[in-house]
């Protein structure tokens, strides 16, 4: 488990208040006693939360004096390695080089982390992310000071940060789940973009990016060439990350991308402590089970809703009252594999034929318009307040037009992957990197790896829409990953073997009524305190539209749960700014957004 936070001040003569650097101690986490690494001088304070999942060191100081900080794994390859990733010598070899100025070794990075480079001498910061940005860093500076941190929470609470909502950025986390690019709910405050390097000091801030994934050139084999070779880089991740692990612990569910992951570990000899998490007799529940038996991993099953917030705690249930982990406990306890980023990397959810053939054919606005239809993405007008929503109508379509001008693939159909990628992808677990500190757990997900993904990124787009190049990728696995049954993404590639009857999916609508029960009631129950509070914020939604939904929701007569949703998310950005709103003017759509 791993954080990053610091303040810097900007000013050649003002130093970091006393007070701002006691706060960003007892921000940085919410886990008593954290025990903490610090660098501080007059100028700057930064700090580094660590629990020791990964075994390793990721905070030096080098001969002359400058700080390097890293949280997660860079897993840098090619640089004189074993082929197993070691974060402590990566540390080294990448701080060595921006002592030189030499940003080139990144590019040899594959791994999830987010880094953080300091010059005393010059009072020069860098702030640094992975590939994809899955690890965050957060920052918001003026003249005077810089403020970041690996949790947003962090951010939200420094009394340093100026916080005024940003419109636009709460309407795109309410309809699409996240923000684009470096946007957040906050005006000025930033989310660190995909391979970006962030360089500030008291006179000037620059970026560069050391990464294009637009700039992959396509990849000159046959179809049976380019999927061993991609079974090859995932293996290749697989072995890079598990490091001198010999027993480790795994996600199991009933689809695939957790399955390839566990079957990798098993080609490599790790004996693999499997855990499915969701309620008894659905495909998720049955097909993990099935398939853990087959290839020989000891398993765990946790009668759960895989979405509960907190799943992850029942891990030390299991740890406690397993004779098995007891018996043959993992190496690094603290260390969970995961399957995430399987769908959006190799499976290329969310891109249907129809929006990658208005794209080959230059038909950018309208290939845009078709991808916010089949994803149901709006902006809802009459929630919003009069004033506000028209200004904001189009702000989804031109946020994602933003996005897309500065993507120029060789197949322009792969500009969606690559947005989704650099938008959709990166915020998969940005919940639990924002509460990391309270579920003390590290997550290996060797889909995000960058060398694999950039040659999915080079295959033939065609060959891997809708699961396509995923289902025939199997067959170069133990044969028991094709041999049980999978749980499949409605209209992708579906499962070659028959699924027995009466047993739900994850997407059917009902088939978990206890849970959607407990979620409708939640929902209701957040939806009248917002009502019933003083604080309603009337300066963005529209308060009898609100009150009306809540009522049609709450008697069933219509189903409008989605509205009182969208609304809670801009109530609590709204609240957590004081109130303060940002007026809308046609910058706030541009590209340098």
């Amino acid at each position: 488990m791993s954080m990053l936070a610091g303040i810097v001040s900007r000013s050649l003569q003002t130093p970091v208040p006393d007070d701002a650097k006691r706060r960003l101690r007892q921000l940085i986490s919410r886990h008593t006693a954290e025990p903490l690494e610090t660098y501080e001088d007059q100028h700057a304070l930064l700090l580094k939360a660590d629990f020791g999942a990964f075994g390793h060191p990721g905070f030096e100081r080098s001969l002359c004096g400058s700080i390097a900080i890293v949280a997660g794994e860079p897993n840098l390859y090619g640089q004189g390695n074993s082929g197993t990733s070691n974060r402590a010598r990566d540390l080294t070899i990448l701080h060595e080089s921006w002592d030189r100025e030499d940003w080139k070794p990144l590019e040899s990075v594959r791994g999830v982390f987010a880094a953080v480079y300091y010059r005393p001498a010059t009072r020069t910061i860098c702030l640094i992310a992975d590939k994809l940005g899955v690890r965050p860093i957060f920052y918001w500076m003026d003249d005077s000071v810089l403020v970041f941190a690996s949790a947003l929470r962090v951010l939200e609470e420094m009394l340093e940060v100026r916080k005024r909502i940003d419109m636009v950025g709460a309407t795109q986390i309410a309809s699409f789940g996240f923000a684009l690019g470096d946007r957040t709910a906050y005006e000025g405050v930033r989310r660190i973009k995909s391979a970006e390097v962030i360089e500030i000091s008291p006179t000037r801030s620059k970026k560069r990016q050391y990464w294009r994934w637009d700039e992959i050139a396509p990849a000159n084999c046959t179809e049976s060439e380019g999927l061993e070779e991609a079974h090859r880089r995932f293996l290749t991740a697989v072995r890079l990350r598990v490091g001198a692990d010999s027993t480790v612990l795994a996600m199991l569910s009933g689809g695939l991308d957790s399955r390839c992951v566990v079957a990798g570990l098993r080609a490599l000899q790790i004996q693999v402590h499997t855990f499915n998490i969701s309620p008894r007799g659905c495909q998720d529940e049955v097909f993990g089970g099935a398939f853990a038996q087959l290839i020989g991993s000891t398993h765990h099953q946790i009668d759960k809703i895989i979405n509960h917030p907190e799943v992850r705690s029942l891990f030390n249930e299991v740890r406690e009252s397993s004779s098995s982990l007891r018996r043959s406990p993992p190496e690094r306890p603290r260390v969970v594999w995961s399957g995430d980023g399987g769908s959006v990397g190799f499976g290329h959810v969310y891109m249907s034929p129809a929006v990658v053939a208005l794209l080959r054919e230059r038909k950018l606005n309208q290939a845009i318009d078709a991808f916010l239809r089949e994803r149901k993405c709006s902006v809802l007008t009459r929630l919003l307040h009069p004033r506000l929503s028209m200004e904001l109508a189009g702000c989804l379509h031109d946020s994602m037009l933003a996005e897309f001008t500065q993507l120029h693939a060789t197949d322009p159909g792969r500009d969606l992957y690559v947005f989704l990628l650099m938008n959709d992808q990166r915020h998969h677990l940005s919940l639990h990197f924002e509460n990391i500190d309270l579920l003390r757990e590290e997550i290996q997900a060797p889909f995000y790896d960058s060398d694999f993904l950039a040659w999915i990124a080079a295959l033939p787009l065609d060959l891997c829409l809708l699961h396509r190049a995923y289902t025939k990728w199997l067959r170069y696995f133990d044969p028991a990953v094709f041999s049980v049954p999978w749980q499949a993404y409605p209209g992708h590639e579906g499962c070659t073997l028959p699924v027995p009857n009466g047993l739900p999916q994850q997407w059917q609508r009902g088939a978990f009524s206890g849970w959607e029960a407990f979620l409708r009631s939640e929902l209701l129950r957040e939806s009248a305190n917002m009502l019933a509070r003083g604080n309603f914020p009337d300066a963005i939604l529209n308060k009898q539209y609100v009150r009306l939904t809540y009522w049609l929701e709450k008697f069933r007569l219509r189903d409008y749960g989605y509205v009182l949703d969208k609304a809670l998310i801009y109530s609590k950005y709204w609240n957590r700014t004081g109130r303060s709103l940002l007026p809308l003017s046609p910058p706030a759509f541009s590209a340098k957004h």
